[in-house]
């Protein structure tokens, strides 16, 4: 085994691996600076405010960012400009195009928000049509939940916001699309410009950044207030009064040997599973469990103030009455350990609780499902200014390729599955920090004819964790390594688990959905020939250092058995160089 050290910094604790529906070493030492944190879908929408998914992937570089003038609201916008391939089906364009854009700036005004982006369409052959290209940046959605690839993101809030909706946030997307050109459907040639005018729930801060496929994310994008109409270049026009917009709290995951962490809004809670601290159907501690508890204690030093929930969960085999005491015997168990390793003292208030199995995070019917509800939680207020916490760690040898920043990797899907025997060649195009974010890009080239380029970015290897269902065709990995810590993508979730109160063990419980900071409908349209390329991009906290290292885990003890089943194709780059990015 290769031993190298490595020292870096977290921001706000990030976890857990996923449950993905689609088919689907180096001892290290990190430095963790708890920071403010913070499916089935269908085709998506109509013309005109509605939006339609034939759009996926990008192979992008992102170039020459710089402000740029808006006349109609008298602030600036943000120029960047793109290279990539884009494959929309349309027939009409072949090749590679460049377009600059320029985003913004977000006119807010009461609840809601209005994004304008022009397009100059500025190389390429053959016309580019807004129902390909503009309407496809919305993305997927079902009908019912907010959805779309623009995400309007506040680092500052640790907030993010989907296009908002029509009929009171039931209806369409509220968004609409239009050319300079006179070509026929709304197409551009090189020389003319796309339009594109979108509604999203009001920020709160001065600037946000806009996650966009191709372009990646556009950083310190003015919001002033003023009329929603100001920017709106479309002939389309909105009863801003049907129009409803929802933001999202961004959720960081960290996954560790031991236990999962989640920090969302003000609350950071501290999954540990029952099965590392019990024996089965006990309450005293385990041997392995002090090492747990010991690590789980770090997460709260710098903690002033608050109230710390231990709260136990079971699973729902036998009834309810023997698991009530089980809960409650274990999180006292767990509580009696933290006293003695932990400073209890610097909450106002401690309290000790079970919910026998009344409060699941996972389907019962599998033994996968009943281990994730054996847990204890520990909930308290995040830590927001916590000094430096050390964590060593020794991630397990690779079990796929390895490659380092300028290197190329080949990715293959083994001999089974719905891609069986193919490759794919993977690359770093930028790893940059950006307005407490880190954004990844990650280049994805086929070797073959009417290819996929999506299967690496979603085929990973995930622990028992949380149920939840991620957004159909999200790129989901890969995660960022901090000792032996994996973190993941931002995240943020669009739907609650329900309960039954009175009877959960007739509760449906599949997990709470969640979409993703990253690229939706990724290189999955089965359309790249050989030598064709899209760069997928995805949003992680901010975790400092100068160098990181991106990892698709192999499979593991905590691999799912649904992916177990698929197969994994496990990858890593190793000390890829962070750099600065642009406005």
């Amino acid at each position: 085994m290769r031993l190298r050290n490595h020292t870096i910094a977290i921001r706000a604790a990030a976890l857990t691996a996923v449950l993905a529906l689609v088919a689907c070493g180096s001892e290290e030492q990190a430095e963790f600076e708890e920071g403010d944190p913070t499916a089935s879908a269908e085709a998506a929408e109509e013309t005109h405010e509605a939006a339609e998914p034939d759009e996926t992937e990008a192979e992008d570089t992102q170039q020459d960012t710089e402000s740029a003038d808006v006349d109609s609201s008298g602030a600036e916008g943000v120029t960047t400009t793109a290279t990539f391939l884009p494959h929309y089906g349309s027939g009409g364009q072949s090749g590679e195009v460049t377009l600059e854009a320029t985003i913004g700036p977000v006119v807010r005004d009461g609840d809601l928000a209005s994004l304008a982006m022009e397009f100059d369409y500025q190389e390429g052959e053959g016309d580019l049509s807004t129902m390909d290209f503009l309407f496809g940046l919305v993305g997927i959605t079902d009908g019912t939940l907010a959805g779309g690839q623009v995400r309007l993101i506040d680092p500052e809030a640790m907030m993010v916001a989907e296009l908002a909706r029509l009929e009171g946030g039931e209806g369409s997307i509220a968004a609409a699309s239009s050319s300079s050109g006179d070509s026929f459907g709304d197409s551009a040639e090189a020389g003319e410009s796309l339009h594109w005018f979108g509604l999203f729930d009001a920020p709160e801060n001065e600037t946000v950044s806009i996650l966009l496929p191709h372009f990646g994310l556009v950083s310190e994008v003015p919001v002033v207030d003023g009329d929603l109409d100001e920017t709106n270049t479309t002939e389309e026009s909105f009863d801003y009064s049907d129009i409803t917009g929802e933001s999202h709290e961004l959720v960081t995951w960290r996954d560790t040997p031991e236990y999962s962490i989640e920090v969302e809004g003000d609350e950071t809670t501290v999954n540990l599973p029952s099965d590392v601290l019990f024996d089965v159907d006990s309450s005293d501690l385990s041997n392995e469990a002090e090492e747990a508890l010991e690590s789980a204690a770090e997460e709260m030093v710098g903690t002033e103030g608050g109230e710390l929930r231990i709260v136990g969960h079971t699973d729902d085999v036998l009834d309810e009455a023997y698991n009530q005491t089980l809960s409650e015997e274990r999180a006292e168990a767990v509580h009696q350990r933290l006293q003695e390793v932990a400073d209890l003292e610097a909450f106002d208030e401690v309290s000790v609780s079970g919910e026998s199995f009344r409060q699941p995070i996972a389907d019962n019917s599998s033994e996968e499902g009943r281990a994730m509800n054996r847990r204890v939680e520990l909930h308290f207020t995040t830590v927001t200014d916590p000094g430096e916490q050390v964590v060593e760690g020794e991630l397990p040898e690779p079990q796929g390729p390895v490659g380092g920043a300028d290197e190329e990797i080949t990715v293959n899907a083994g001999d089974s599955g719905p891609y069986a025997n193919e490759d794919v060649i993977l690359s770093v195009e930028s790893l940059e920090r950006h307005a407490g974010l880190v954004v990844a890009g990650i280049r994805a080239e086929s070797t073959g004819e009417v290819a996929d380029l999506n299967w690496p970015f979603a085929l990973g290897a995930g622990g028992v964790h949380r149920a939840g269902v991620s957004q159909v065709g999200s790129v989901d990995l890969p995660y960022l390594v901090a000792g032996d810590h994996w973190v993941e993508p931002l995240r943020y979730f669009v739907t609650d688990v329900e309960v039954d109160d009175e009877d959960p063990e007739e509760s449906e419980v599949s997990g709470r959905d969640f979409h993703r900071l990253t690229d939706v409908l990724f290189g999955s349209y089965g359309d790249y020939n050989e030598g064709d390329s899209a760069v997928a991009y995805l949003v992680y906290p901010d975790i400092g250092g100068e160098e990181l290292t991106l990892e698709s885990p192999g499979e593991h003890e905590g691999t799912d058995w649904i992916l177990r089943q698929i197969g994994v194709n496990p990858w890593r780059f190793e000390d890829i160089p962070v750099t600065e990015g642009s406005p």
